[in-house]
């Protein structure tokens, strides 16, 4: 007979009569992580540095990563890692001036961003029925400045299709007019009522994303508190969405070059805005966002509503804004049925809007894996979804203690 052959991390913990699920407990790693060490797969230089501290511990001895089978995703000097811990052991607590200068949005870790959350912390979500969105028929009328570079981005990708250049179509899509956060009475869960009036991309292109502009913030958005859209710049709503398959794996994806909005940037796995007249509801002209996730994940992806998920899997999670481009959204999370290999293999054999995205990076979903991703690909945009999506799975002590190591 063939000798079973153990993995070293195994054997070692079954040696001092410890599950996995104990020692992922003390050494402040997840179980699917520790699972992952013991099947051996590749972790990051967090979770080996934490479970070779922790065997160095019990033995009394330095354990070296070898000894215990683990391998990182790349190399580095044992003295950086040492001191990259006494950094994170040795932090002081922010001075009252630090404080003081904060703006509100939110970090990640070091990583400072422009989102403003307005309601939400990924720990609930927002059942169906309480996010409810209200339409008014009339279109904002834009001041003169800001509807010539309307008409002018227009007659510009007028030019580029008939050159035979890759241009811009000018899709129907929705502004943001007023909003109110809410609470049901009975068990105060989070309620969210949207207003909405008609716009089309081009009016976004001219005012949303032309906010880079120092002349138009200083002249719009110098009083801005973002406790109520923007007039003339909330032109844009979407959802983004982490999705976590079968087997435990996430998605990230790097947008297409010639995208209008945030080209050639990482982002998670759906990022969609609302359009007219397909994410429609069905009572009338005000959208449905779980109608637009849905479309998302067919089109970014090829996942097919009822079959590879179902509605009731969409968990949206937060809400809040972009303070750069004023893009306002709903963030969230859907755990499908379908496993990583599956998903992938669709997505090269094609989907509908296979040119948003140039690539997709499959990511096991733990924290440690994740927040690895992050840190090392500086230009994520979308790191409040997958920073909820993580503390709705784990919790927020151990996302957050994860992300302190960086």
């Amino acid at each position: 007979m063939s000798e079973i052959k153990i993995h070293p991390l195994q054997r070692a913990r079954k040696q001092l009569g410890l599950k996995q699920q104990v020692l992922a407990d003390l050494t402040g790693l997840s179980l699917p992580t520790i699972k992952r060490a013991e099947r051996g797969l590749v972790l990051n230089d967090y979770s080996i540095s934490q479970i070779c501290t922790y065997f160095s511990m019990r033995y009394n001895r330095k354990v070296e990563p070898q000894e215990l089978g683990l391998y990182g995703q790349w190399e580095k000097d044992e003295s950086m890692l040492i001191e990259k811990e006494v950094n994170v052991i040795n932090r002081k607590p922010a001075s009252s001036s630090l404080r003081d200068e904060r703006d509100g949005c939110f970090s990640f870790g070091k990583i400072k961003t422009t989102w403003k959350i307005l309601d939400g912390d990924g720990s609930g979500m927002y059942l169906p029925q309480h996010i409810r969105s209200h339409y008014i028929p009339l279109a904002e009328e834009l001041p003169d400045e800001l509807q010539a570079s309307r008409n002018n981005i227009e007659q510009e990708q007028k030019q580029k299709r008939a050159q035979g250049l890759p241009f811009l179509w000018n899709g129907e899509t929705y502004s943001l007019d007023r909003f109110v956060i809410g609470r049901e009475p009975i068990n105060e869960g989070m309620t969210l009522d949207l207003w909405f009036r008609p716009s089309d991309y081009y009016t976004f292109l001219a005012t949303n994303m032309s906010l880079k502009d120092p002349y138009l913030r200083e002249k719009y958005l110098a009083d801005v508190d973002w406790d109520e859209p923007v007039p003339y710049f909330s032109h844009s709503f979407g959802v983004s969405l982490a999705v976590v398959t079968s087997d435990g794996y996430t998605l990230f994806t790097k947008r297409g070059k010639n995208v209008g909005t945030l080209p050639s940037t990482y982002e998670t796995s759906v990022a969609e805005g609302l359009s007219r007249p397909i994410d429609r509801g069905t009572n009338g002209e005000a959208p449905d966002v779980y109608r637009c996730a849905c479309r998302g994940l067919a089109e970014e992806l090829g996942l097919r509503e009822s079959v590879d998920f179902s509605v009731s899997d969409i968990a949206f999670l937060s809400f809040g804004v972009s303070t750069q481009y004023a893009l306002w959204a709903l963030r969230g999370m859907v755990k499908i049925k379908k496993g990583i290999n599956d998903l992938m293999a669709i997505w090269d054999n094609g989907v509908r809007d296979k040119f948003e995205n140039q690539q997709i990076i499959p990511i096991p979903f733990t924290p440690e894996d994740v927040v690895s991703f992050v840190f090392t690909h500086q230009s994520l945009s979308l790191r409040p979804t997958i920073y909820h999506a993580l503390v709705h799975e784990f919790g927020r002590d151990v996302v957050n203690r994860v992300i302190s190591f960086y």
